[in-house]
Parts: structure tokens; C-alpha cells; sequence
């Protein structure tokens, strides 16, 4: 079971990381416009936190009391998707200083809070706080999305308004599944078959929204 999950995260990581180099590569060639640093940031913390993440899946022992490591994945999986919305955001007003001050000040405090709740807080607490926090984004992210479209007509706008839906509804999904669970979740093989759906499938509708915002500088 966790080498299965891990590998799912690195397969994810290995798409993302393709896009990545695939985008960085034509950008140059063409020389015409430069895509946003927020969602090419995001693009690689985005990896990064997937390798990590699945990388402690591999030496996990305890769910309930996981290492440092996924502190640091889901810190760098926070400023993924923050950086995601920022983009958004961007795309219909410039990003002041204030809100990048803010956003990093967010960051550090998300460290600190996770890691407390690493030491002393239960798996389920976690994976709810988590989905709690990525769901604002998404929320975020449809409201600028939509705000865009009223402006301009793009099919890859409308994708990636369905990709940022599609991750909010797994997002509260998994929600669901924790607050309907009966048990306490200590070990990988005991994590719900339909949380783990819901996982999985959260990550893929973030891989193709980033395949969508490609499509658009593209």
C-alpha cells in the first residue's frame, strides 16, 4: 500500500515536472512572451512537495505521528496552491507588495501550525486542516477566474475553472470522509479506500490545471 501511494505522488511529480521543462523550454526557443512567475513557482514547489511527500510515504511508521518531512511537504504543497491563486489573482490586477509580504508571513505561520499539529494532533485533524486551507484557495481561485472571464472568452480560463471546481469538491470530500470516519487512522493500510480516491484524484485536477494555465500563455 505505501509504496502503490507513493508511487502515484511521484508519477504526478514526474508530469509536473515534464510540464515544467516543457514550458521553460519553449518560453525560451520563442522568446515572445514570459509566463507568470506565480504559476511557474508554484509549478516547481508544486514538485517538489509531491517528491517529498512520497518519499516519506515510503518510511512512514506511524501516520498519527509522521516525521518532518511532512511538515515540510505540506508547507511547500500550502505555497503551491497559494501561489496558484496568487496567479489568478494577477490576472486580473497587479500583486502589491503588501499581499506578497503577506503571503510569505502565511507561509511561515502554516510551518509553524502544521508542525505543532504534526507533534500533537491526530491524522485526521491534519488532512482536515489542510483541506480546510486549500479549499479558501480554490474558492479564491474560481472567484478571480470567473472575474477574468466576464473580460475575455479562453477555453483554457474555462479548463482551469473546472480543474480548480473539481479540486474544491475533492477537497470537501475528503473532508467528509474524515468527519464521517469512526476510527482512528495510525497506519497507511487503515487510511479509507475512498480517501484515498479523493486524494489522488485532488492531485491529478491540480496537475491539469497546471496543464491548463500552460495552455493559456501558450
Amino acid at each position: 500500500m505505501k509504496l502503490m501511494l507513493a508511487i502515484y505522488f511521484f508519477i504526478l511529480a514526474i508530469i509536473q515536472m515534464g510540464l515544467f521543462f516543457g514550458i521553460s523550454h519553449y518560453y525560451r526557443s520563442q522568446n515572445l512572451v514570459r509566463p507568470s512567475p506565480y504559476w511557474m513557482n508554484s509549478l516547481l514547489v508544486s514538485i517538489l512537495g509531491l517528491i517529498i511527500f512520497g518519499a516519506g510515504i515510503v518510511t512512514i511508521e506511524d501516520v498519527a505521528k509522521p516525521e518532518f518531512n511532512f511538515t515540510v511537504a505540506n508547507t511547500l504543497l500550502y505555497i503551491a496552491i497559494g501561489l496558484q491563486a496568487i496567479f489568478c489573482y494577477s490576472l486580473n490586477q497587479p500583486i502589491s507588495k503588501i499581499l506578497k509580504i503577506g503571503f510569505f508571513i502565511s507561509a511561515i505561520l502554516f510551518l509553524i501550525v502544521f508542525e505543532f499539529m504534526r507533534v500533537h494532533s491526530t491524522f485526521e485533524i491534519r488532512t482536515t486542516f489542510m483541506c480546510m486551507v486549500a479549499s479558501v484557495f480554490y474558492i479564491w481561485q474560481i472567484l478571480e477566474i470567473r472575474r477574468k472571464r466576464k473580460q475575455i472568452s479562453s477555453n483554457q480560463l474555462t479548463y482551469l475553472q473546472y480543474a480548480s471546481t473539481a479540486e474544491l469538491f475533492f477537497a470537501i470530500g475528503r473532508m467528509v470522509i474524515l468527519v464521517a470516519g469512526t476510527f482512528t487512522i495510525r497506519q497507511v493500510d487503515q487510511i479509507p479506500q475512498f480517501l484515498i480516491l479523493f486524494t489522488i484524484a485532488q492531485l491529478v485536477m491540480n496537475t491539469l490545471s497546471y496543464i491548463a494555465i500552460g495552455g493559456y500563455w501558450a
